[in-house]
Parts: C-alpha cells; sequence; structure tokens
C-alpha cells in the first residue's frame, strides 16, 4: 500500500497517549496514528454510503479482477458462444436439407467441430463466473473485516454510554432508565434497517429522549423543570 508523509501537530497530552499506546502494542506510534485515521475515515465515510453501493463497488471490483486473471471478456465469450451457435442451427438446418447422404455427413462433421467450440466456450463462462463469484465473495468480506473494527467501537461506545446512563440514573432516582433507553435504541435500529430482523420494542418511538420521559416519570419531572 502506497503511504503519503503527513506531519500533524497534536497537544503533548495526546502524543504521550500515543507513545504510549504504540509501546503497549508494540507497534511503531505512526501506526497507531494512521489506524486512528482510517477509523475516523470509515465513521465519516458510514453516513453516506449505503449498502447498494458498496455492493456495486465490490460487483465492478470482482468483474474486472476476474477479467484480468482470466484474460478473457464475458461480453465477448457469450457472443462468440451467441455466434456459434447461430451457426450450428444453421448447418443443422442445411443438413436436413441436403441432396446426398455425403453431404449430409460432411455438414454432421462440422456440427461436430462446432459443438466441440460451443462446449469450450461454455467451459470458459463457467470458469469466469466462478472466479467473479470467488472474488465476490472475498471483496464482501473485505468490506466486512474494514467496518467490523468501527461496529466494535460504536459497541464499546454505546456499552460505555448505558453504563454511564445507569450510573446517573440512580441519582434520578429510577433504574428503569438504562432499560428504556437501550430499548428505545434498539427501536431505532430496527426503524433504520427493518428488513434485517433486528427486534426493536413496538412501544418506543426511537426518539430516546421522547421515550424516557414518556417511560419515567422521574426523567420526565426532572427534565420539565
Amino acid at each position: 500500500m502506497k503511504l503519503s508523509q503527513l506531519t500533524v501537530r497534536v497537544p503533548p497530552e495526546v502524543a504521550r497517549w500515543l507513545e504510549d499506546t504504540a509501546v503497549t502494542r508494540g507497534v511503531p506510534t505512526a501506526a497507531v496514528a494512521r489506524e486512528i485515521l482510517e477509523r475516523a475515515k470509515a465513521r465519516c465515510d458510514l453516513p453516506g454510503m449505503t449498502g447498494v453501493e458498496v455492493v456495486h463497488e465490490v460487483e465492478v471490483k470482482a468483474e474486472d479482477e476476474a477479467r484480468e486473471k482470466l484474460g478473457v471478456d464475458l461480453t465477448a465469450l457469450h457472443t462468440q458462444l451467441a455466434n456459434l451457435q447461430k451457426e450450428r442451427d444453421r448447418l443443422l438446418a442445411k443438413a436436413r436439407d441436403a441432396v446426398t447422404p455425403e453431404i449430409a455427413e460432411a455438414l454432421q462433421d462440422r456440427i461436430k467441430e462446432i459443438e466441440n467450440e460451443v462446449a469450450g466456450v461454455k467451459d470458459k463462462i463457467a470458469a469466469y463466473e466462478r472466479q467473479r463469484e470467488a472474488l465476490r465473495a472475498s471483496l464482501a468480506c473485505d468490506e466486512i473485516q474494514r467496518l467490523v473494527p468501527l461496529l466494535e467501537d460504536i459497541v464499546d461506545e454505546l456499552a460505555q454510554i448505558i453504563a454511564t446512563i445507569s450510573s446517573l440514573a440512580v441519582v434520578v432516582g429510577d433504574p428503569a432508565i438504562p432499560a428504556i433507553a437501550w430499548s428505545s435504541a434498539l427501536e431505532r435500529i430496527r426503524q433504520k434497517v427493518p428488513h434485517l430482523g433486528i427486534g426493536g420494542n413496538v412501544f418506543r418511538t426511537g426518539d430516546i429522549l421522547t421515550d424516557l420521559r414518556r417511560g419515567s416519570p422521574q426523567f420526565a419531572r426532572a427534565t420539565s423543570r
């Protein structure tokens, strides 16, 4: 992977944190900084990306790589196949109308040659499609692996937020507050991706503050002041 040089000034405490983290992991400081920037970029890109767009990119890459690896073009193969089949059909019709058995036999020999060519082209198409499918799966897994660290970061942050809300709920006097917030968050996810079958809560709106005010009288009283 080609890298570009970038100089960034950071506060001393951030620099110390980068250095300490690098020492703990046993990697260069630049590697830690690069990982943070790559994850930040992935997070910034996330709101603008759609599954359809990512899948389209995977499809295009798989097509290009399959063409490059096998040195063939799928469209050209299908065109060749269609032409061969057309010629075979023409010769079959001609053989049926042959004036003499000798002419019919000669045509049948050529038809067999064409059928062998057809089989060869079909084998190439099948090989191409197998290669493309393998590449599609591999590239899709690459995308998933790129997103998993971001998902883990989000989950870690979510766990910390819920834990903090749980501590604050004690002060408010309603231990149900974190459960309300969590079930509302799940409903929000369900509304965003309903086709995935993620369990939400039909009694929640997905607006966490609204659900907290509705579900926790103590929270509603404290926030109405």
